[in-house]
């Protein structure tokens, strides 16, 4: 396999398919439709969104760094990575507050 095929590969893997999936799993719980962690623990409402906005805010950092189309336009992969950590953090706080 070509290295350009691998990296278009890489490039939808884990540029596309898994910030789609962390996305999802994240609307889940900002929306109320999941409000408990893996472990079995009960969230509150803004607990939930929280856990959502992390996974939400992990997904685009992912999704700019992995994306291969981003490469050509750097201000806009800056600009979504900082959307992406805004979203981590916020959500962080807003999960263990």
């Amino acid at each position: 396999m070509s290295e350009e095929i691998k990296d278009r590969l890489k490039s939808f893997g884990l540029g596309i398919v898994f910030p789609v999936t962390l996305a999802y799993l994240g609307v889940r719980y900002m929306t109320g439709g999941a409000t408990r962690t893996r472990s079995g623990h009960w969230l509150t409402s803004i607990e939930a969104f929280g856990c959502g906005l992390w996974q939400l805010g992990v997904a685009l950092c992912v999704h700019a760094f992995f994306y291969q189309r981003y490469d050509n336009h750097p201000r806009l992969k800056l600009a979504v990575i900082a959307g992406g950590l805004i979203s981590f953090f916020l959500g962080l706080y807003l999960q263990f507050r």
